[in-house]
């Protein structure tokens, strides 16, 4: 099941297991975030449901994993001709978040992924081909000197 939710007014597609980088939320690291603001979900059987602009009883569980800083941004300010230069430098606050639970339109949480059925056959693995034995025989081959041209200079 894909989920498309609103964080930030930002929108991310995720799933079970999806690990994103959002804007910075006041929850503690470990603790469990539930995000209200489902737009859109896709279900494994490929129905699809759209909200008006959210889906009513549609959740998102995600544990926060980390908060940090993003890597800097600079800003640079220039006049030309007037001798004005600036320089400044952006870090953005970021919360990194693991999606742990969805629920559909009906409230129904989805924690695991379904699992393949096992009438598929496995994959088999394939065999590492033997290396080839190099010749023992060096073969050289000869090149040929080519004769360097004269150059005559005109009007002397």
């Amino acid at each position: 099941m894909i989920s498309t939710i609103l964080v930030g007014n930002k929108q991310f597609s995720v799933r079970l297991g999806s690990r994103l980088r959002v804007e910075k939320l006041d929850v503690k690291k470990g603790d469990l975030w539930l995000g209200k603001e489902v737009l859109a979900i896709q279900k494994d059987n490929g129905e699809a449901v759209f909200g008006e602009p959210f889906i009513n009883k549609a959740q998102v569980k995600a544990r926060v994993v980390r908060h940090g800083k993003a890597k800097k941004v600079l800003i640079l300010k220039k006049n030309r001709r007037k001798g004005y230069r600036r320089t400044l430098g952006h870090r953005q606050l970021f919360t990194e978040i693991h999606i742990e639970a969805l629920s559909d339109s009906a409230g129904q949480w989805v924690t695991k992924t379904p699992k393949k059925s096992s009438t598929e056959k496995p994959k088999v693995k394939a065999k590492p081909q033997k290396k080839l034995q190099k010749s023992k025989t060096k073969t050289t081959t000869k090149v040929q000197a080519t004769a360097k041209k004269t150059v005559k200079k005109r009007g002397s």
